[in-house]
């Protein structure tokens, strides 16, 4: 069986945000079609089963290395920070520019989906740019 490293981990959850994108995008639809059902409960259990049963089981039988769980922890701290400062940059552009009706609720939840997308590759770029580095 081919060992799972934690660099192909982290490319799973760019791939987790896109179903997630999907699936605000199906929820803050205006027009329903039944299309949209169909597509909603075949993507969602497709990808829980494939990417993070599958992938997530045989990722824990593989020892842990120290030097990447660093860097992991490195990453997120990074990412945590850029995400803050966005997050409350469209929170208080939603409570400023909500009274003058510029900016509603379904433009900022896309906001907040890019923000945790970006995040996603952002973190997934750190590690690989550490891990190369031998950080």
């Amino acid at each position: 069986m081919k060992r799972v490293s934690l660099a192909e981990q982290l490319f799973i959850t760019p791939a987790f945000m896109l179903v997630l994108c999907w699936q605000y995008w199906l929820w803050s639809r205006t027009d329903w079609k039944p299309e949209y059902a169909h597509t909603k409960w075949q993507l969602i259990p497709l990808f829980l089963l494939v990417i993070l049963a599958w992938r997530g089981l045989s990722y824990q039988k593989e020892q842990l290395d120290e030097l990447a769980s660093a860097n992991m922890k490195r990453c997120d701290a990074i990412c945590y920070k850029v995400a803050f400062c966005l997050l409350l940059v469209i929170a208080f552009a939603g409570g400023i520019l909500s009274h003058v009706e510029l900016l509603n609720a379904v433009s900022m939840g896309w906001m907040i989906l890019a923000v945790l997308f970006a995040m996603s590759i952002l973190r997934t770029a750190l590690f690989v740019l550490f891990d190369k580095k031998g950080m």
